[in-house]
């Protein structure tokens, strides 16, 4: 059956699954009439917004063995911008997005900081975003970490070899209860290297007229990290958490 909405703001969790399965589930036919109507209004003097494909989550399960089930749903970007529409036609999108958790040659977390012009200015996140909807094969963990080296790439400019991102967390809970998939990668490279790579990667997406979506990266370690003073994703201080718990 399926249900888009979600209750009250949950705690973050992070858990860490013997394995994730995917399945998908439909979205009904007015649902998807009734965004594209308010999409046509609310676009309508907003001529740089797209309106592309989303891959939502409907929910997701944990058993008694700590397997995870993740049910999907193909969906509009207008679905997930309900939640900060003046008005909203139905209960948004839970978004299904995918995250990396680099750690530098010294250990450092690699967190990125949103432009001005994003939807989230200035917030702190990890690299990552919407998992993009997949092929004929359906979701899986494979398509996750494909999309995963995608956004580094885009994000950052760093190319990551697939086999070096590890299956970390799954992220539950926060203000829309939206569901992470989280990698973990170590890096060989020096803070220095990365961020010599990134400052190169925003001159040639500055040089061909685009704005980057992160305006800088922060390398903190992460028993040491302290977000009071920020705006960041309600996950980052859990994951920081996290990494500190298993260095002991």
């Amino acid at each position: 059956m399926f249900d888009a909405g979600y209750s009250a703001v949950t705690p973050v969790t992070l858990l860490k699954p013997t394995v994730v399965a995917f399945t998908q589930v439909g979205l009904e036919h007015d649902v998807s009439l009734a965004l594209a109507g308010w999409w046509e209004n609310f676009a309508a003097t907003k001529p740089t917004l797209f309106n592309g494909p989303l891959v939502a989550c409907n929910s997701c399960e944990f058993d008694h063995d700590g397997a995870a089930t993740v049910a999907w749903y193909a969906t509009s970007y207008a679905h997930y911008l309900q939640r900060w529409a003046p008005a909203p036609v139905m209960e948004p999108a839970r978004a299904l997005f995918c995250s990396v958790a680099m750690l530098s040659r010294t250990g450092e977390l690699v967190i990125g900081q949103m432009s001005e012009t994003t939807s989230s200015p200035l917030r702190l996140q990890l690299p990552g975003g919407n998992i993009t909807l997949p092929g004929p094969a359906g979701l899986s963990l494979a398509h996750c970490i494909v999309n995963s080296v995608e956004e580094v790439k885009e994000e950052v400019g760093l190319l990551l070899d697939e086999s070096t991102l590890r299956f970390w967390r799954v992220k539950t809970g926060g203000a829309h209860d939206d569901i992470g998939i989280m990698f973990l990668c170590q890096l060989a490279l020096s803070n220095a290297e990365i961020l010599d790579i990134f400052e190169r990667h925003k001159e040639v997406l500055r040089s061909v007229g685009e704005i980057p979506e992160l305006d800088r990266l922060l390398f903190v370690q992460p028993d040491s990290l302290s977000l009071d003073a920020f705006n960041c994703v309600d996950y980052l201080p859990a994951v920081a958490l996290a990494l500190a718990a298993e260095r002991g």
